[in-house]
């Protein structure tokens, strides 16, 4: 869960994407697609601790966060249906 303060998973995260890229442009002549296809957040025990720190200092219950974050994120991908760009871009890496 990346988020405020926490440079370290934002970085991993653009070294995925740039990695993906580098090799995506390196190998298209050739004919081979590169597609970088993300997960969401995985609970371990560096996100719950996560959740405890926010529940905490918000004065709310762990699973009141992990609530809002999943309806942010249902937020998110609902944009993204909804966008014309997206649907084609989704479909790429299947085809």
């Amino acid at each position: 869960m990346a988020g405020d303060l926490q440079p370290e998973p934002v970085a991993a995260k653009h070294d995925m994407f740039g990695f993906t890229k580098t090799i995506a442009l390196e190998t298209a002549e050739g004919g081979t697609t590169v597609n970088a296809i993300c997960p969401g957040d995985i609970l371990t025990p560096l996100l719950a601790a996560k959740f405890q720190s926010t529940a905490k200092t918000r004065g709310i219950i762990p699973d009141e966060v992990k609530r809002e974050i999943q309806l942010a994120a249902q937020a998110t991908v609902e944009r993204q249906r909804n966008s014309s760009r997206s649907r084609s871009l989704l479909h790429l890496p299947c085809s």
